[in-house]
């Protein structure tokens, strides 16, 4: 990887004035909303909006729960969900802004991913299958009784995989099978480890491969 696209990814677009692009993020008074030099490092890989940048590089957390987002960035910061960046990010900041973070990014409306590469039929349907009906060989349950679709996500804490990146969630799925407690770090991390055990590599492809086919709204 070479320094321009190590810099590109680390760093982003967003500047607002400080040495180097980085933001001391110190913990000071609060005012009321979000702190604009907080939302300018988050912005520099998830944007402005919560959609990512430069394709799959970044999870999209636009409309995701404001639960959802609030437990993973304290679970970063805790160190119990695993990111040489993002536990860094987070660790930097006091709740108030990683509650003002989960209530701005909740927000933003989920968009179809630009650019997105085309999905193979034939795993899209595999996964809907797993998805809606589950694996009784491998004691894998129907994922859309807790991610959907057709209704709403039954709890908050769990997130919303319909539109997400394919590659991201087979790597996550991959991470839940391979890394204890390395994911998650909510209070139902210990659920989706149990579950991903039981998956081949085939099941999490084709399971990634079916949520990044639906519209983000499902």
């Amino acid at each position: 990887m070479s320094d321009e696209t190590y810099r590109r990814l680390a760093m982003g677009q967003e500047n607002d004035g400080a040495v180097g692009g980085l933001t001391a993020l110190a913990h000071r008074a609060q005012g009321r909303g979000l702190r604009e030099d907080v939302l300018a490092d988050c912005a520099r890989c998830h944007g402005r909006d919560g959609m990512g940048r430069d394709g799959d590089a970044f999870p999209v957390i636009a409309g995701q729960s404001e639960d959802y987002i609030y437990d993973t960035l304290a679970a970063y910061a805790l160190n119990k969900r695993y990111s040489g960046v993002m536990e860094t990010a987070a660790a930097r900041l006091p709740y108030s802004d990683i509650a003002a973070l989960a209530e701005h990014y909740a927000a933003q409306p989920r968009k179809p991913v630009e650019g997105a590469k085309p999905l193979d039929p034939a795993l899209v349907a595999r996964g809907e299958k797993i998805a809606r009906e589950g694996l009784r060989d491998t004691g894998t349950p129907a994922c859309s009784s807790c991610h959907g679709p057709g209704r709403e996500t039954p709890n908050p804490a769990y997130p919303k995989l319909a539109g997400q990146h394919a590659s991201y969630l087979e790597t996550q799925l991959t991470l839940w099978e391979k890394e204890h407690d390395s994911r998650g770090g909510g209070p139902f991390s210990g659920i989706m480890r149990k579950i991903a055990f039981g998956m081949t590599e085939a099941d999490i492809k084709a399971v990634a491969a079916y949520y990044a086919s639906l519209p983000p709204g499902e």
